[in-house]
């Protein structure tokens, strides 16, 4: 199926409640990538900088402006919110809208302040996001991004478990030793050594090919102090 083109973005077009003003500073992802951004100024007076992709695929409306419709505060009737017992799936649609939609909310600044945003369908619709995303496999997933300088939508998320999403964060740290990448964590775990140390090492400059040796056991420590001292009496005969 043939990828959708959309029309590029132009200062002065606009979307929803919003008019484009200007380009403004990139984004660089943790990867080193570079997102078009664009300065947009919304109905109601505020404004936004909004990831080019994002614009043109009606990801952004407003300045958020509308959040509290967005966010569904008002109790929906489609099964999912009886009172104060909710599924995992419609908490789970509910928190990604706080986190985009709602600078009170603790994290927003991670998410929507970032530029972080939820497709039109999504946002509109806790029934499509259902139907996009089907049930949680387990208790222990949840939602995840699978760029993470990209926002919600259907292509860009999967349920994933704790230990998959941690090294997904924008802040995990890859390494790179004999062509062979890692985590830090996953590097501690193959080289039989604790991530505290390792995560030591690189935070002192250590280069890879002596941060990754592993320390020696107690009783590898013994064995080589034995054959020095047995060595220097060799020598003093």
């Amino acid at each position: 199926m043939p990828k959708t083109k959309y029309s590029p973005v132009l200062p002065g077009a606009q979307y929803g409640r919003l008019t484009v003003v200007k380009k403004a500073e990139p984004l660089r992802s943790a990867k080193g990538h570079l997102y078009q951004r664009w300065e947009c100024r919304c109905e109601c007076g505020g404004t936004i900088l909004a990831p080019d992709g994002d614009l043109r695929k009606g990801c952004y409306v407003s300045c958020g402006c509308w959040r509290l419709k967005a966010i569904g505060i008002r109790q929906l009737k489609h099964g999912e919110s009886i009172k104060t017992k909710t599924t995992k799936e419609y908490r789970a649609w509910r928190g990604m809208l706080k986190r985009c939609y709602y600078p009170k909310y603790e994290n927003y600044h991670n998410y929507g302040g970032r530029g972080v945003s939820v497709c039109v369908e999504w946002r509109n619709s806790f029934d499509t996001f259902l139907a996009d995303m089907g049930r949680a496999p387990s208790p222990r997933h949840s939602i995840d991004r699978i760029d993470n300088e990209i926002g919600y939508c259907k292509t860009n998320c999967q349920w994933s478990l704790p230990d998959k999403q941690a090294l997904n964060r924008r802040t995990t740290v890859f390494i790179t030793y004999r062509g062979e990448t890692r985590c830090v964590k996953d590097w501690a775990r193959h080289l039989g050594m604790l991530q505290s140390t390792l995560q030591s090492r690189i935070a002192k400059g250590w280069p890879p090919h002596k941060a990754f040796i592993p320390p020696l056991k107690p009783n590898q420590q013994m064995s080589l102090d034995l054959k020095s001292a047995d060595g220097r009496r060799s020598r003093s005969r």
